[in-house]
């Protein structure tokens, strides 16, 4: 998602995204996942969060809610998210969320004027530890978060 709409005349009819955005519902929908040792959902925008899904990125909910309703039902570990530029966590069912997600999402990224901030993650029987590094290449914070599987 840019900072503006899909059909900005910028974008000279280029980035639109509504029927991809549509496709992948369904798809994601119909989706069946085998049973793993991991499950990590990837999403570039946490599309649950509130503070992501705002003024010119608050569209097509009901797309949105079918991701997070399939990605509920695939039960992943946690979810990897990036586009806010914060470090972010959303523990499940976090009710400042737009949606309800059974499962934790971390927001992995941060740019400030400092320059660019990134998580990392080593995954160990049982649980998942999470390292955030700093512009600097120095470690920010660490936490780890139990798996399901």
């Amino acid at each position: 998602r840019e900072d503006k709409l899909d059909n900005n005349v910028e974008y000279g009819g280029l980035n639109w995204f509504e029927e991809f955005r549509r496709r992948e519902a369904r798809n994601l929908s119909l989706m069946r996942l085998p049973d793993s040792k991991y499950k990590i959902a990837i999403s570039h925008i946490p599309f649950m969060s509130n503070d992501s899904m705002k003024s010119c990125f608050d569209i097509m909910p009901e797309t949105y809610a079918v991701f997070g309703r399939a990605i509920n039902r695939m039960a992943p570990d946690f979810m990897l998210c990036g586009h806010s530029h914060h470090f972010e966590y959303y523990p499940v069912g976090d009710e400042g969320c737009k949606f309800y997600h059974n499962y934790p999402v971390v927001g992995a990224s941060r740019m400030n004027g400092e320059g660019f901030g990134c998580t990392g993650f080593i995954l160990h029987t049982g649980r998942a530890e999470f390292v955030r590094i700093g512009s600097d290449g120095k470690e920010v914070e660490r936490f780890t978060l139990p798996l399901r599987h």
